[in-house]
């Protein structure tokens, strides 16, 4: 005997399928109209290029094109902002550094969307190192040197930072918080080169950069790679060691993803990593990326989220453990 409680099974069966045969035809029917893909840093920057590399191989795979958006300001903030507030239809995607989703929470006050929230990762793109730069005449020839040089003084040895909200000082943050040593870091210099410049000039001891900021410094003369922050050797610099060959548990790289609005359909996220993943696993991607000095990750978008809460706890420590507050 069917009852008032079967038909209300049914109902709800039958309201289930439906949900699930609309989002399957909308996900089939993606892309019909052009895609966003908004940058928050500037187009001769690694996010800028990388961003400019998957935009047009995407566009070839969806049938669509998609077309990159500079939304450029306050560290990748105004960018960001713009995609968490979007609709979740897939057609405005965040191409994400990594302070946009993890760090920039704990260094701005009020930050006008929540990382954790706000965003559904759909693929990990790519990663550039740092480097640790030195004078080619400092004495110590390995991290290890240079670690145990600002043990023996602390807050004698200084780092040219730009910007706090950066891998770069983070990366020699993380440095420090590992080892204990007390490098000084006196004030901010105005861009990259005048920060290098600061080491060949003697006002300071350290720098750390992303690996295509530095190479011309490197390759010159001017300045001598220590040590590189990513978890293998560079491809760049396969000569230079990583510091966590010598200090456990050391990695510090910018990244670089893409990720939508946290209400983008599943099997839309699903089509747009799968895209990607095709296309950063084609050999001729890496040649791509070794001209701006990347290297390829990919992985699934549950990967992605799981890397991104990993690298948020780990800089949520590293700026506690510095006493830096918004």
């Amino acid at each position: 005997m069917i009852t008032v409680r079967h038909y209300r099974v049914l109902f709800a069966l039958a309201a289930g399928l439906l949900t699930v045969g609309a989002t399957d035809a909308w996900a089939q029917s993606y892309p019909n109209k052009p895609v966003q893909l908004v940058v928050g840093y500037p187009a001769a920057g690694a996010s800028g290029q990388i961003a400019r590399i998957i935009a047009p191989a995407l566009s070839q795979a969806l049938g669509q094109t998609v077309e990159v958006v500079d939304r450029l300001g306050q560290d990748g903030i105004l960018a960001a902002t713009q995609v968490a507030k979007s609709p979740g239809d897939g057609y405005t995607l965040l191409f994400t550094t990594t302070g946009m989703v993890t760090f920039h929470q704990f260094l701005h006050k009020n930050l006008p969307y929540n990382p954790q929230q706000d965003f559904a990762a759909v693929s990990l793109i790519a990663g550039v190192d740092n480097v640790l730069l030195v004078k080619p005449d400092f004495p110590g020839q390995t991290v290890a040197d240079a670690v145990r040089m600002a043990q023996a003084a602390p807050g004698k040895m200084s780092y040219a930072r730009v910007d706090v909200a950066s891998t770069n000082t983070l990366a020699m943050l993380l440095l420090t918080t590992l080892t204990g040593a007390e490098i000084n870091m006196p004030m901010t210099w105005t861009n990259v080169e005048r920060s290098m410049q600061a080491v060949v000039d003697g006002q300071v001891d350290f720098s750390m950069q992303n690996i295509p900021a530095a190479l011309p410094w490197i390759r010159d003369g001017r300045l001598r790679a220590l040590a590189t922050t990513g978890r293998a050797r560079a491809r760049s610099l396969p000569d230079v060691p990583t510091i966590g060959e010598t200090i456990d548990g050391y990695r510090a790289s910018a990244w670089f993803g893409v990720v939508a609005p946290r209400s983008t359909p599943r099997e839309i996220v699903r089509l747009l990593n799968s895209h990607i993943s095709r296309f950063l696993a084609q050999p001729a991607t890496q040649a791509l990326f070794d001209q701006v000095g990347a290297e390829t990750i990919g992985g699934t978008p549950d990967e992605f989220e799981a890397f991104i809460q990993a690298e948020r706890t780990k800089w949520r420590r590293v700026v506690a453990a510095a006493n830096i507050s918004p």
